[in-house]
Formats: C-alpha cells, sequence, structure tokens
C-alpha cells in the first residue's frame, strides 16, 4: 500500500511525518528522507518509473507500507525532467490513499511562510548570531495568503477532478490532538498492526514578532481569520 501526504508549505508536514515515522508501521522508514524526490535532471520515462521504484522501496516498513510527503508543485517538476505526461498519471495513480494538509488560519501560515523565507530556515531554528527580522508588510501577507489558498484550491480541484477520494487534515488539530488524529490517520490507511507513539515533535520557528505581526494584519486588514486556533 502506497499513499501520499499533499502539502502547500508551513502546514505541518514535517511534525505529521515525524508522528508516521515513529510509529514504525507507516512506510516512512527514513524520516530525513520523507519527502518525495528523486531529481530534477532530464531522465526518460523508464528511468523515472525505476527511480520511484527505488525510492519508495527504501522507504517500506517491514508491513509492506511505502509513503512520502510532496508538494503538489512537484507534478509540474515531473512534467519538465521527464517530458512525457504519462509520468504523471504512473506517479499518481501508484497512490493508494491521499492525505490533504491544510491550516485552518491562513494569516498565521502565510505569516510563518514569509518568516521562513525570509531566514532562510524551514525547520527548528536556533540562532546563534542576530539576524534581522523582515518588515512587517501588509500586502506581502494578503499575497502570501492569496498564493497559499491557490496552491490549495489547484490541488484539491485536480484531485477532485480526477475523482481521487482524499483524507483532508488540519495542522492545528495535530498540534491540539497528536494521538488522536494519528490513530484516525492510521485506520484510514488501513494499517492496523501495533505502533509508537512517542508525542508530536514541532518543527517550527518561536518569534513573538509572528504574533504581533498576526495581530496588527488581522485588525488593520479587517480580515476574518481562525486566528486563535492555533
Amino acid at each position: 500500500m502506497r499513499y501520499v501526504i499533499w502539502h502547500c508549505g508551513r502546514d505541518g508536514s514535517n511534525m505529521l511525518l515525524s508522528l508516521l515515522h515513529q510509529t514504525g508501521v507507516a512506510g516512512i522508514s527514513d524520516y530525513e528522507k520523507g519527502g518525495y524526490h528523486v531529481g530534477y535532471e532530464a531522465m526518460s520515462l523508464p528511468e523515472f518509473k525505476q527511480r520511484t521504484t527505488n525510492y519508495f522501496k527504501a522507504q517500506e516498513t517491514p508491513n509492506g507500507v511505502q509513503g512520502c510527503k510532496a508538494g503538489f508543485d512537484y507534478v509540474d517538476q515531473i512534467r519538465k525532467f521527464v517530458k512525457n505526461w504519462a509520468a504523471i498519471d504512473y506517479w499518481i495513480e501508484g497512490f493508494d490513499k491521499h492525505l490533504v494538509l491544510s491550516r485552518y488560519s491562513k494569516t498565521r501560515q502565510a505569516v510563518s511562510m514569509l518568516f521562513a523565507g525570509h531566514t532562510k530556515q524551514w525547520a527548528s531554528y536556533s540562532p546563534t548570531t542576530p539576524y534581522t527580522p523582515p518588515t512587517y508588510d501588509e500586502c506581502a501577507i494578503t499575497s502570501s495568503i492569496a498564493e497559499l489558498v491557490g496552491r490549495e484550491t489547484r490541488r484539491n480541484t485536480y484531485l477532485d477532478m480526477m475523482h481521487i477520494r482524499y483524507k483532508p487534515i488540519f495542522y492545528e488539530d495535530i498540534v491540539k490532538y497528536p494521538e488522536y488524529i494519528l490513530a484516525d490517520i492510521m485506520d484510514y490507511l488501513g494499517i492496523h498492526e501495533p505502533y509508537t507513539f512517542k508525542g508530536a515533535h514541532t518543527e517550527k520557528q518561536s518569534d513573538p514578532l509572528k504574533e504581533q505581526y498576526i495581530e496588527r494584519y488581522i485588525k488593520t486588514s479587517r480580515t476574518f481569520d481562525y486566528v486563535n486556533v492555533k
């Protein structure tokens, strides 16, 4: 059984990957390589298929489960380096289950995206030297929200058009109810073997300035958001 976690950025994909990895039976043998990647250089369709097979065999847990996370923009990358639409069909049709990640609060997600892009730190961050924080920019936050919404809309529309059934997962629910969400996902994936749960590990930049920017944006833009759902 093979599944994919579709993510759009700053929506808890690393945390979910960590939860699935720690179970020992959810097809994520190597957490560091949990993000699907077989190269960006030009390759033939047979080579792409072989690399994909090798990737998932390396991730496979003893119970035969194979998993990964992927940004939906990777579909465009496949088309560019394989130059064969059949590669996209082969890749997507290879998944038996689909998990779709989102966040309730797009403002929090957008601000987090802007901070991560500015500091170039996409996981936990403990700076040893001072860094200049990004300047508050309402237009940049609005643009980031629009981009994130656009990514999710494109992803979900494609899956719906292809009649692919998927399970929506929200970052905030993982943070608040990690054990319950994990159990729900394992049931959805059809994994019934005993598994390990050690708790959720959050990889995020903790910065009070983020909260100031979020509160300021909500007030000045008069935008409704699930901002209190953290």
